[in-house]
């Protein structure tokens, strides 16, 4: 018998069996699933030829070898950019029941020995003759199922033989499943508790993404082997799901079909990635929600949706199923129409309240069946009364808006803040030094009142129209950065003999200018209005946030100030004057560079 496949007779795979002189075999599951007519996803390569040779003739035919497991006889091809796994004849010498100790061997049938089932023991040569040393064919073409030799010596070898068994009598056998080898599981079931559960999870990945895992899955219960793998898992549903699924022309979802088994921490249990855990939490959440496939996938998004609706129709309600993929397609192209900026061109404060009022809007919008447009949900925010919403708020003092719990924690941001070293205060300390503190003084000004105008109107809503701008937020940062380099040329330099500038403390209006263009301003004054804007009256909280940072502004750069001042007396006016302008200036300069990257 020869395969005819066009896999065979594939460039790339010609040149690495021509680099080796036509000396391989290939064998598992691009034999079997050739010969069952079935897709085939990988091209496994085996030789008689011992590692070290495999890489000498690649490399002679100027292929790329990789060493991908050369300890254990496998070394991947490079031919075309497409990578083909080639691995020595072998025989076990010893086992442990997760990983084996291997010789290499030139008798196929050494190799073919220490395969898990008959039907992977089927080999083709270089020209597609099929090789069978175990006399596996047979079994393969009546997918049958069955282990190599002994069932119990398979298992021992690798307890994962175990699972394994399951997962291949799910996808291609169609002879029920054998009972030597379902008796030799049962007795071995202990072994699948030292697999990794890492291996577990990926196997029951796959066992559960076969057309049919129903009676699998349903033997592995009855043997004691679902429970080890997931405890407290019941395959009741499994089958009248996969009986849903045909009904509605689903394809299968692993995910789905894991959430029909329930059990104790699935995510924990599999090791599932993040992703597989989200969205089987997902599922089990909009389970317990009366929502319709539309709203679901508007909310969940369709592979949730077509999930929930499925399995609920396993469990009896088939309600869910008439137009189920119409209704999920229109609810997840449905689009909200409201945004943050929205509210906030509509009076409301930005903060927290904003994201609690969206969320309001959105559930409502959905329960309207997406009817509701911007000025319905609009007028609906203000009719719930939230907070920030201006037009449900009635007047009040302007320092009722920020009570004392809430005031001295803003207090503390804004010493902590302010006094911490930074571009203006490094600044100011080398102003300080180099000019004395009255001269510095309207560089001092410039910053303690220039920094609260800039939170004044952040808070106000320039902060969202910054945030929501990725562009610009890039731009300013590289701008203050260049700044930044600019000023600590002229603090590393002031008093130089060769500087053709001369040295002079920056005025009041260009150190409110710089703070435009301060990477740390901007992250202060955004975080400050994030955090302490509550919306209850947005004017007067801007302005009270303001008039704390004035306080604390004035009391730190008249400290820093006079801190250099202190050490400008200190050092004098000769070298070590100079050496401490060069410090603050390469200072300021990583601080800006720190700034920006961060």
């Amino acid at each position: 018998m020869r395969l005819e496949a066009e896999w065979l007779h594939a460039a790339h795979l010609r040149a690495v069996v021509e680099a080796l002189g036509g000396e391989v075999y290939f064998v598992g599951g691009c034999v079997r699933n050739t010969l069952l007519g079935e897709p085939v996803a990988d091209t496994d390569i085996t030789t008689p030829l011992a590692p070290p040779e495999v890489v000498r003739r690649l490399e002679a035919a100027r292929l790329k070898a990789v060493p991908t497991g050369i300890e254990h006889g496998t070394v991947t091809a490079v031919s075309g950019h497409e990578g083909f796994e080639i691995t020595s004849f072998r025989a076990d010498v010893e086992t442990d029941g997760r990983r084996a100790v291997v010789r290499f061997s030139t008798d196929i049938t050494e190799d073919a020995m220490r395969r898990d089932f008959t039907m992977n023991a089927v080999y083709a040569d270089a020209a597609g003759e099929i090789v069978d040393p175990l006399g596996g064919l047979p079994d393969l073409l009546a997918r049958r199922v069955r282990f190599i030799g002994d069932a119990h010596d398979r298992i021992r070898e690798d307890y994962l033989r175990i699972l394994r068994f399951f997962r291949f009598t799910a996808w291609y056998g169609e002879d029920g499943i054998e009972p030597e080898g379902l008796a030799a599981c049962a007795e071995l079931a202990e072994g699948i508790d030292g697999l990794a559960r890492e291996r577990i999870g990926a196997e029951i990945k796959k066992l559960l993404g076969a057309p049919d895992p129903a009676p699998a899955v349903a033997a592995m219960a009855a043997s004691g082997i679902l429970a080890r793998c997931l405890p407290g898992a019941d395959p009741a549903l499994l089958a009248p799901l996969v009986h849903v699924e045909r009904e509605a022309g689903a394809a299968a979802d692993w995910i789905a079909r894991l959430a029909a088994l329930g059990g104790e921490g699935p995510a924990e249990a599999l090791r599932l990635s993040r992703a597989d855990a989200r969205g089987l939490d997902e599922i089990r959440r909009l389970l317990a929600e009366p929502l319709g496939p539309a709203a679901a996938a508007q909310r969940w998004g369709a592979r949730v949706a077509r999930a929930a609706a499925l399995l609920r129709a396993a469990g009896g309600d088939p309600g869910g199923l008439a137009g189920l993929e119409a209704e999920i397609a229109r609810g997840a192209a449905a689009t909200f129409p409201l945004r943050a900026g929205d509210l906030i061109a509509a009076g409301m404060a930005p903060g927290p309240a904003i994201g609690d009022a969206l969320e309001a809007a959105r559930a409502r919008w959905i329960d309207s069946d997406f009817e509701l447009d911007k000025a319905a949900l609009l007028a609906q925010i203000g009719e719930l009364g939230h907070k920030g919403w201006p037009l449900c708020n009635l007047p009040q003092p302007w320092i009722s808006s920020m009570d004392l719990q809430g005031l001295l924690p803003l207090a503390g941001f804004a010493f902590a803040t302010t006094w911490t070293p930074g571009p203006n205060n490094m600044m100011l300390a080398a102003s300080g030094a180099t000019f004395g503190w009255r001269p510095t003084v309207p560089h001092a000004m410039g910053v303690a009142l220039g920094f609260p105008v800039m939170v004044f109107l952040i808070a106000l809503g320039l902060g969202e129209v910054f945030q929501r701008s990725p562009a610009l937020r890039q731009g300013l940062a590289w701008t203050g950065f260049a700044v930044m380099l600019w000023l600590a040329w002229r603090i590393a330099t002031a008093h130089a003999a060769r500087t053709r500038v001369r040295s002079r403390p920056l005025r009041f209006h260009e150190a409110a200018a710089f703070q435009w263009v301060n990477p740390k301003a901007w992250a202060m004054a955004i975080g400050v209005s994030a955090t302490y804007a509550q919306g209850g009256n947005p004017l007067a909280e801007a302005g009270l946030i303001a008039l704390v940072f004035v306080v604390a502004g004035l009391t730190s750069s008249q400290s820093w100030t006079g801190f250099g001042a202190a050490m400008g007396r200190l050092l004098g006016s000769g070298l070590r004057l100079r050496a401490f302008n060069v410090f603050m200036g390469l200072m300021l300069a990583g601080c800006g560079l720190w700034l920006v990257l961060e």
